[in-house]
């Protein structure tokens, strides 16, 4: 969970928050071109990757730029909240404007039929956890350079007044 601090004078219940989803299965995708969805069928879903997070995560299409991208969707009922829709719209906006090399980028958000999507940078490589499974224990150095490296962004993150609220 990200969320950004609030000013003194600002209603706690306007502050952008993003809660998890613990058990929910892959979505259903319909429509009249299945694969693509978003505003005029800008994004065409590859491949389901996972249910991490608050939903499920794609590898994707950006057919506008041609670029590889990765969607966070959402579970179905969460667009059915225009509170909760409206919370998430102003994170995503706000998490759009951070720029650092340790840190997702954030491109766009949108409903698509009845669902919310999240469309962020597309990485690759493996995951912490994959190179722990994989290799076990690692070395002090590298763990300390790992650290060093997770600081850097959230660090960036802090000084513009967000705070992650899920750090493992």
């Amino acid at each position: 969970n990200i969320t950004r601090s609030r000013p003194d004078n600002e209603n706690p219940d306007d502050s952008p928050t993003v809660s998890c989803a613990n058990s929910v299965s892959e979505p259903k995708m319909t429509g009249p071109e299945p694969g693509f969805i978003g505003p005029d069928r800008r994004y065409r879903l590859d491949s389901f990757i996972s249910n991490e997070f608050q939903g499920f995560i794609y590898d994707a299409v950006d057919t506008l730029s041609n670029r590889k991208v990765r969607l966070l969707a959402f579970p179905a009922n969460t667009a059915e909240d225009k509170t909760r829709t409206e919370r998430l719209k102003n994170e995503a906006q706000e998490l759009a404007l951070l720029n650092h090399p340790n840190l997702i980028s954030v491109f766009d958000f949108f409903e698509h039929q009845g669902r919310l999507f999240l469309v962020m940078e597309w990485l690759t490589g493996k995951t912490l956890a994959n190179r722990i499974e994989k290799e076990g224990a690692m070395p002090v150095d590298d763990s300390i350079q790992i650290i060093k490296t997770i600081a850097s962004g959230l660090g960036f993150a802090h000084k513009l007044g967000f705070t992650h609220g899920d750090i493992k």
